[in-house]
């Protein structure tokens, strides 16, 4: 009698081992884009607070830039605006999106203030979403009205 095992046995554990790695693959996958979201939020909660404190020494919120618009172009410029505004003083970086890396590749961080500039909306890129969400802010304090992030 010999002993081992055949080699249809053999090719269904081997089916079984890739369906079970498949589906560990794919959890991981959201996991990481979740974890990416969380990222973002704790990014835009400093931004909002340095913004805030921004608020309370001059009166009103930073421009977008040196046009006064946020549009169109590379998403990064927007947040990025911000820096010689908020870095000083009320925080220490402008934060990077944890996907890039680096300021000078796309973003999913957007700033807009109103002409005023007594408002603003801050927005971030939802993975879990797959569009933009706004932190929660004051409505009195919201430019404009964009889903709120989970």
């Amino acid at each position: 009698m010999k002993k081992g095992f055949t080699l249809i046995e053999l090719l269904v554990v081997v089916a079984i081992i890739g369906m079970l790695s498949s589906v560990v693959l794919a959890s991981l996958n959201t996991a990481r884009g979740n974890a990416r979201d969380a990222k973002r939020a704790q990014d835009m909660q400093q931004v909002v607070t340095a913004l805030e404190l921004y608020v309370n020494v001059n009166g009103i919120y930073p421009p977008n830039d040196a046009d006064g618009g946020c549009t169109g172009g590379n998403a990064a410029n927007c947040l990025w605006k911000l820096e010689n505004d908020l870095v000083s003083n009320y925080m220490p970086g402008v934060p990077v999106d944890p996907t890039y890396n680096t300021k000078s590749s796309g973003s999913f961080y957007l700033y807009f203030t109103s002409g005023d500039r007594r408002r603003y909306s801050l927005l971030r890129w939802s993975e879990r979403l797959g569009t933009w969400c706004e932190p929660p802010v004051p409505a009195e304090l919201n430019a404009w009205s964009y889903q709120a992030c989970p």
